[in-house]
């Protein structure tokens, strides 16, 4: 029998939301696309839909795994809609990057403070390979 999982009820709380929202991410990712006047070029939108969803499901497997890697493949999924919003609000106007999808910054925000969250940190640190 595998012991690969796809959730892991045995970690600490702020671990185990943050590999639903991972989830969560990755699937609202799909059907969530940014307007086409942003990102005119077909290859950058979709290299950035295709980084975001497998980083943020791979991130997610990962923790429920216990893998070091997995960790830091989520916190980096998790920091890439802010850099996106970054850019956006550098090129384009503040207001536009801000106002583009609040709902989902909030569960932007809300993951990456559940990801670097004192005990998800230690957790990591103790029992990740």
């Amino acid at each position: 029998m595998s012991d690969t999982v796809w959730i892991n009820q045995r970690q600490p709380q702020t671990l185990y939301i943050s590999q639903f929202l991972l989830y969560f991410s990755a699937v609202i990712s799909i059907f969530d696309q940014p307007p086409t006047g942003v990102f005119s070029n077909y290859v950058i939108r979709n290299g950035l839909l295709i980084l975001i969803v497998f980083g943020s499901a791979g991130g997610a497997f990962g923790i429920a795994n216990n893998r070091r890697l997995g960790y830091i493949l989520g916190i980096a999924a998790a920091i890439a809609p802010f850099a996106i919003r970054f850019e956006l609000a550098r090129q384009f106007d503040i207001g536009f990057a801000i106002e583009w999808n609040i709902i989902g910054g909030m569960f932007d925000i809300a993951l990456i403070a559940a990801l670097l969250h004192p005990m998800s940190r230690d957790h990591q640190k103790i029992w990740f390979r």
